[in-house]
């Protein structure tokens, strides 16, 4: 380190830009001995400590630079972060208000003061003070983020969004603005034209923990219908007549990128949009020897693929696309055995139809610019699985009946195939995470844990795996699963993401005491009404549960699930088997002749993809329950109800229940789902405690 003073800090504050905060640190002795009096390098080492979460290093250095320089708002400002970071608001909230009595106009002071008081409850006041901030720099993007969260909260979306938009626009690397915008952009109501949000919605479609694709492709959908061009591209067509009507039709949706990326990550939950996809792959199919391989061609067919595969191949092809196929298939078959490329717009037509994986000749196919994206996710990721399936122990044998009867649909069909999710940004405590949610707790204990171990019982895929894995700080995760082909592709997400704090068994439920294991957290969503007895199931949850643990239990309501039951007689009465080809055949009769009464099925996710599908209407076993009966379940089991999760439903029922008490009282729940009988229509999802 250099000995004058003004040397000192210029290299330090060098240091500091560039990011090299532990070369600052590791040397503090040696600085404060040669310069014990200095408040600029005292103010540099409390904010460096300050990031790595040494508070009282980072505290005692802020205060000393203070003592030597009262005035100075910059140390002021870096001392009431500090107090927010450790949950003294009120005391950040009295450094700010010194700070900003010093600078009246110090931006960064107001976005702090805002902050410690949002933090505080003060939501109309953090308002006031974030909107002073960007009065005074508008290209302070911590403060658009931070008066969006504030609008947020307040339940003004359409300002939120705006925020979160500036926020984004300012700086597009950040991904927190992302994720908030993502998560309210289903309750924006968009009634104009919006070209200037594409580019960001791609953004938010490509990132891997900002959402999950498919929660917002409506919202975008019925953005994309109020853009004048993409809706004359809708109402327009009608038929493909020629080959160069074809390339038109595709050369005008290239100039969508935003439509490309959603179709080639998400499934897409509209009819007219699937029609469309549907008659532009049996007309690729039918004219592929005749088109020319351009590049609006490739990019469409490669989303095209992408889609298809993700929505597990659900639109049942004609008689004429099979033998089409056929054809196709022996041509590039003959191609390879004479050691010749195929033309990647054959590949990618193929693709569309089944998974290129699934063919003998797929390892002679070389990955190019064109099947790259496809080439990943239809070879590369699933011979990953094959890789990882074998570090899974899957030493215990499964053999309940009913439980090796519901493994053999998932083994089938992985329950779902998701290619992004929205995983936490910032991992909370427990006691952060029970003040989110709001639930009520009897007994405090488990928030001091700090190092929570968390069961997450019928993992599937693992996104349930990877949000607790993310969203508890200083988690260890246990994931199991009946199934090995879900638990391969949960564990190929797991490393795709870097997340490596979660271990994966194949595991009955039934089974689960052999690991003599106890858990401060166990979830498990949408499973144990699958079990041929969820009460046994959910009893040695239970026992592997500590005492003052919690449980996340998600189940069917019989009352919401009476329109699925109905179906569900019909396709028992009509004879259809439980065969992937005959569900996709019943499915697509459905889409031809879907009436006023079932229209409701069109709304749902799960009827655009063949395992959602089949779990909603062909599963092999499922039982439904009423509020009544689940709190005579968690008064047997020796659990106590905590509240549910879903703040949507949670913010209807406290229309007409405005007590704080009756949100954990579930007679007034019950009474409130009779007079809304389908608001759990997803699953009831509520926390427990054990005593």
């Amino acid at each position: 380190m250099l000995d004058s003073p003004e040397e000192t800090i210029d290299n330090l504050i060098r240091l500091y830009e560039e990011g090299k905060i532990i070369s600052i640190l590791n040397n503090s002795d040696e600085l404060i001995a040669k310069h014990p009096n200095n408040a600029t390098i005292h103010n540099l080492l409390g904010a460096g400590f300050s990031q790595f979460n040494e508070i009282e290093k980072s505290l005692y250095h802020l205060e000393k630079a203070i003592q030597l320089e009262p005035k100075n708002f910059l140390i002021l400002n870096n001392l009431g972060n500090v107090y927010i970071d450790i949950n003294e608001y009120q005391k950040a909230i009295e450094v700010m208000n010194s700070a900003l009595s010093i600078r009246s106009d110090f931006a960064e002071g107001y976005n702090t003061l805002g902050l410690a008081l949002y933090k505080s409850g003060d939501i109309d006041r953090s308002i006031i003070n974030f909107q002073k901030a960007i009065k005074l720099k508008n290209n302070l993007f911590s403060a658009h983020n931070n008066l969006g969260i504030s609008y947020k909260e307040k339940n003004e979306i359409e300002s939120a969004f705006e925020s979160f938009a500036k926020a984004i626009k300012i700086n597009p690397s950040s991904i927190e603005p992302l994720h908030n915008l993502a998560s309210i952009i289903n309750d924006v109501h968009f009634n104009t034209n919006r070209p200037d949000l594409y580019e960001i919605l791609i953004m938010i479609l490509e990132k891997n923990n900002c959402i999950n694709p498919n929660d917002i492709s409506k919202s975008i959908i019925n953005l994309l219908k109020l853009d004048p061009l993409f809706k004359n591209i809708l109402n327009n067509y009608f038929s493909i007549k020629n080959e160069t009507s074809l390339q038109n039709l595709i050369s005008n949706f290239e100039k969508y990128p935003l439509f490309l990326k959603l179709i080639s990550v998400s499934l897409v939950c509209d009819l007219d949009i699937e029609k469309i996809l549907q008659d532009l792959r049996s007309s690729i199919l039918s004219s592929i020897f005749n088109l020319k391989s351009t590049s609006h061609l490739l990019n469409f067919q490669s989303a095209l693929a992408l889609h298809c595969f993700t929505n597990e191949y659900i639109y049942s092809p004609s008689l004429k696309e099979d033998k089409d196929l056929n054809y196709l298939e022996n041509e590039i078959k003959k191609q390879i055995a004479i050691g010749k490329q195929p033309e990647p717009h054959f590949l990618l037509c193929i693709a569309s139809y089944k998974s290129l994986n699934q063919y003998d000749w797929s390892p002679s196919i070389i990955n190019n610019s064109s099947l790259k994206e496809v080439f990943k996710r239809q070879i590369q990721e699933p011979d990953t699985e094959k890789r990882l399936e074998l570090t899974i122990n899957n030493s215990q044998i499964i053999t309940e009946k009913g439980s090796k009867i519901v493994r053999q649909q998932y083994e089938e069909n992985p329950y779902p195939r998701w290619i992004n999710s929205n995983f936490t940004l910032f991992p909370l405590s427990i006691a952060e995470v029970i003040a989110e949610t709001k639930i009520k707790l009897d007994n405090l204990s488990i928030t001091k844990i700090n190092n929570p171990k968390i069961l997450v019982a019928g993992c599937g895929t693992g996104r349930d795996a990877l949000h607790a894995a993310t969203r508890y700080k200083n988690s260890s995760v246990l994931a199991i699963d009946l199934s090995i082909s879900s638990l391969k592709y949960a564990k190929r997400k797991s490393e795709e993401l870097g997340i490596n704090n979660i271990e994966y068994i194949q595991l009955d439920i039934l089974d689960l005491k052999k690991l003599n294991r106890k858990f401060d957290i166990i979830i498990c969503a949408g499973v144990l009404h699958h079990m041929n007895d969820p009460l046994k199931g959910w009893s040695v949850l239970t026992s592997c549960l500590n005492n003052g643990g919690l449980c996340f239990i998600g189940l069917y309501s019989n009352l919401a699930s009476k329109e699925i039951i109905g179906l569900r007689n019909e396709i028992s009465e009509k004879g259809i088997k439980y065969s992937n080809a005959e569900i996709k055949s019943y499915r697509a009769l459905l889409s031809r002749s879907i009436g006023e009464q079932n229209k409701w099925l069109t709304h749902l996710q799960d009827f655009y993809s063949t395992s959602m599908f089949r779990d909603l209407l062909f599963h092999a076993q499922e039982k439904q329950f009423s509020l009544e009966e689940i709190k005579k379940l968690i008064m047997d089991l020796g659990l106590v109800f905590c509240g549910f999760e879903d703040s949507g439903i949670l913010n209807l029922f406290k229309k007409d229940n405005k007590s704080s008490c009756d949100l954990y009282n579930l007679d007034k729940w019950h009474l409130f789902e009779t007079n809304n009988p389908h608001i759990f229509r997803g699953m009831y999802q509520f926390w427990c405690q054990k005593k």
